[in-house]
């Protein structure tokens, strides 16, 4: 008998099927071998101790979410004097980092970089304004109130870290899509897993160690959108990876 692990399957799923195909392997040698294999037993396998901060190996879902850095040398002037030009380009900055990025962040990062320490009405429209033209414009997509760089299709994952800011640890600046691609990983990698349960790997793998109302009420929406297009199918009270 060969055990494994649920949380060491989930967070590596291709080392634990190397160690399946040992143990096979090993069971094979010993059923054929005229005689017993010399030396010592090989040890058990034992469960890996890992922190819940530990995940997907191998998967981009596995990497930290990355904060773009403006370095700005012109904060006195404070954002009405900068022109549109530098905006534009503090926009695409922070876009070609962390796309897809909530336009509100951009609006934040942009404001604290010039020496704001919130962001106002004036400033939110502004990055909002400039984002729109950007987008007709083709050098960036905005997708509601997300913006991607034009190349971005193959969606990923990002844990967030500890000690990001708040506002940022919310689950209503996170692009559905990048929830949905945690959602996907947690259920083709379960082979069957239950709605809730789903809901609560995806968001560990985001970097939440609590799932709170606002998380759990953002992620069922995603989820549930994915099974009403066919992407899970319900089996009983079990979803299904249908790709």
């Amino acid at each position: 008998i060969h055990r494994i692990w649920s949380t060491d399957w989930f967070r590596n799923p291709r080392r634990e099927l190397e160690r399946v195909d040992g143990a096979i392997k090993r069971a094979a040698r010993a059923q054929t071998a005229v005689v017993p294999p010399k030396g010592p037993p090989e040890p058990p396998l034992e469960r890996d101790d890992v922190g819940e901060a530990t995940l997907l190996q191998g998967n981009r879902g596995s990497q930290p979410y990355r904060v773009a850095s403006l370095n700005v040398q012109m904060h006195l002037l404070g954002l009405d004097n900068i022109d549109d030009g530098t905006v534009i380009r503090w926009i695409l900055e922070i876009v070609q980092v962390e796309s897809p990025v909530h336009v509100e962040e951009t609006a934040f990062r942009i404001a604290n970089a010039v020496g704001h320490q919130r962001t106002g009405k004036r400033i939110r429209a502004r990055v909002r304004r400039t984002a729109q033209r950007l987008s007709k414009g083709g050098r960036l997509r905005m997708v509601g109130d997300f913006l991607w760089r034009v190349e971005h299709t193959q969606m990923e994952f990002f844990r967030r870290r500890d000690d990001l800011p708040g506002r940022m640890r919310r689950a209503d600046v996170i692009a559905p899509e990048e929830i949905g691609a945690a959602l996907r990983y947690a259920v083709q990698t379960s082979f069957g897993i239950g709605a809730n349960d789903a809901v609560v790997e995806a968001s560990r793998l985001l970097g939440f160690k609590r799932v709170g109302p606002d998380i759990q009420a953002t992620f069922a929406s995603v989820l549930d959108d994915l099974v009403e297009r066919g992407v899970f199918e319900k089996r009983g009270e079990q979803l299904h990876s249908r790709s």
